[in-house]
């Protein structure tokens, strides 16, 4: 029985239903959040105010509209400074190699 309630579910198909978008009833969700579920009144009435503010502003920004992009021009290479750095490199292990052996 829980299966098939699962399996086909009792719904209304969605050209039958009209939804529309009112102003909140501020007094009705106080009595519900605040007097039935224990909320703070004035978190809930501060709540409604805030979600009646962004009423008329409009929508949501795009996550593209955040960046921007930009041509980068790619460095030149050279010889000399690609050799300078290979026998720094090559130097600096060799003298950390014999700190460790003389540390012994």
């Amino acid at each position: 029985d829980i299966r098939n309630l699962f399996k086909n579910p009792d719904v209304l198909p969605a050209d039958k239903i009209a939804l529309k978008w009112n102003d909140p009833d501020e007094e009705g969700l106080v009595e519900f959040m605040v007097h039935e579920n224990q909320f703070s009144e004035t978190n809930i009435r501060s709540g409604v105010k805030k979600m009646l503010a962004s009423k008329g502003k409009g929508n949501q920004m795009r996550i593209d509209s955040f960046f921007s992009v930009s041509a980068t021009k790619p460095k030149p290479k050279s010889k000399e400074g690609d050799k300078g750095k290979d026998a720094k490199r090559k130097s600096g292990s060799a003298v950390a190699s014999s700190n460790k052996k003389s540390k012994k």
